[in-house]
């Protein structure tokens, strides 16, 4: 498409050079028709357009309007281009070059190439029904490395699957619109796009793979559901990207789910559960749980139901982080799930079908030993797990939600770097140092600021910071008095009974 358009350009360059000669009209008229055919009881008809909101240049170009006395097309100065299209700007810079060219030939010159360009060139064209073999072609030549699987999708989704002419127009408008939404954005569009696909057609979407799993999800939902595109547009893509933007950002609310009335309590169970699977797909290994989670979000479902599923999928989830299992068995796992979900089965006992009762004991034994505060993504599994727990201590003891913190760190209390003579005088075991530091009973969440003024100060200069902490699990260590190995060991027991529990 690119280069019919600079092929275009080119012919109009030719022509609008040779205006300046008075015997070449038969030339110019030549060249004007072979870009804009003139036909016998109707209006005559341009060879090549681009799309009606940005081809206004393309346009003016190849039919230009001018008087007798005129030689060249008026377009816009350099500096009135800045509120056009980039692809008007593109178009006006191009033919300004060629012209610039065709300008410094000689008439003979001139001729002589507008003679090569009718004998000696030609184009190949493949229109392919299969959109990868195109796209090879394309990528093959150098060209599309900068399209990302969603641009593609858009393609497929704006133009194959849409006939009118002004939909296409409509729908790629709203496209854009979306995109441009500070609290939607592309990133987003093109990930509700991928894990939809994935959670309804129950296939892994790999590396290169992405737009094929896309279009194949596409064809099936055209096939059974939808309309066409605008109405797969619509009603798929435009609600899934918002929802996941929701998800992703933490701002679910009950408007979320189907019936007029959530109770509170209801609400904050779901917006917690919702908060802990938010911070489990952002750990590797248990990414793929975001799949189910946004296929059940555009669900409607009612939020009794949602809870349920939830529920389940917090098990699948934490299962994932602490045994890390493969990523086709992370699959598998999740759209087991689904094919449940599907048949209306969310009982407690689904996950139990799923784990093993061994893998279970795993999981324990993970929550016991794990050295959560030794790397990031155990920080980020311990933060999860911490968080998780407090919120639920919020809604059983207070009936409130968990606050949002932004910028909420993982506090060792025994600091890593156990320095001064308050830590040497408790652990002057380095052996129990080592043991402790990084397992959860040693681990609380903390705001940035306070995290830093805590620092590796003493356990008694830092109570009041923990007493002020938002998080019940942190507020709580306020009870100890000193902190030793005694005092870790208690409180490492408490938070595995209740993530038991919970």
């Amino acid at each position: 498409q690119q280069r019919l358009v600079t092929f275009s350009l080119l012919y109009a360059a030719i022509r609008d050079s040779l205006r300046a000669y008075e015997n070449q009209q038969e030339t110019i008229k030549e060249l004007s028709g072979m870009l804009n055919p003139q036909r016998a009881r109707k209006d005559p008809i341009l060879r090549i357009e681009l799309r009606q909101r940005e081809g206004a240049m393309l346009r003016k170009i190849l039919i230009p309007d001018l008087t007798d006395d005129e030689l060249r097309v008026d377009l816009p100065s350099p500096k009135c281009r800045g509120n056009l299209t980039e692809t008007d700007q593109l178009v006006i810079n191009n033919y300004e070059l060629l012209l610039k060219n065709v300008d410094e030939l000689s008439i003979d010159e001139k001729l002589a190439l507008f003679d090569y360009l009718q004998e000696s060139v030609y184009f190949l064209v493949c229109s392919s029904n299969d959109a990868s073999i195109a796209r090879n072609m394309v990528m093959g030549q150098g060209k599309g490395k900068n399209n990302e699987p969603i641009d593609d999708f858009k393609g497929l989704v704006c133009f194959r699957a849409i006939l009118s002419e002004n939909e296409q127009e409509e729908v790629f408008q709203k496209w854009d619109e979306l995109v441009s939404l500070d609290m939607v954005g592309r990133d987003n569009v093109a990930a509700a796009c991928q894990l939809l696909a994935s959670a309804q057609l129950r296939k892994k979407v790999k590396k290169n793979d992405e737009i094929d799993i896309m279009e194949e999800w596409l064809k099936t939902q055209l096939e059974v559901k939808y309309e066409n595109g605008k109405d797969f547009y619509y009603k798929v893509v435009d609600p899934a990207c918002r929802i996941l933007a929701r998800f992703r950002g933490d701002t679910i609310d009950a408007a979320t789910f189907e019936g007029a009335n959530v109770n509170d309590s209801l609400q904050r169970s779901i917006s917690m559960r919702l908060a802990f699977l938010r911070a489990a797909s952002g750990v590797p290994t248990s990414k793929e749980i975001e799949i189910a989670v946004l296929h059940q979000l555009v669900q409607g479902l009612p939020a009794e139901t949602l809870e349920n599923c939830l529920k389940q999928l917090e098990v699948v989830a934490l299962y994932m982080m602490l045994i890390k299992p493969s990523p086709a068995k992370r699959h598998r796992l999740v759209f087991d799930l689904l094919d449940s979900f599907d048949a209306k089965k969310p009982e407690p006992s689904l996950v139990r079908e799923m784990i093993t009762q061994n893998e279970f004991v795993q999981m324990r034994k993970a929550l016991d030993i794990g050295s959560f505060g030794s790397n990031v993504p155990g920080k980020k599994i311990a933060s999860a797990i911490l968080e998780r727990l407090s919120a639920h201590e919020l809604c059983e003891r207070f009936q409130s939600s968990m606050p949002q913190c932004a910028h909420m760190q993982l506090e060792h209390i025994l600091p890593k770097k156990a320095e001064g003579e308050y830590w040497t005088r408790h652990w002057s075991d380095a052996d129990l140092r080592m043991v402790w530091t990084h397992r959860l009973g040693n681990l609380a969440p903390l705001n940035q600021r306070a995290n830093v003024k805590a620092s590796n100060k003493s356990f008694s200069s830092k109570k009041d910071l923990y007493k002020e902490s938002p998080y019940p699990l942190t507020s709580s260590l306020q009870k100890y008095d000193v902190w030793d190995p005694e005092a870790v060991e208690n409180r490492h027991k408490e938070i595995l009974h209740s993530s038991y529990e919970v």
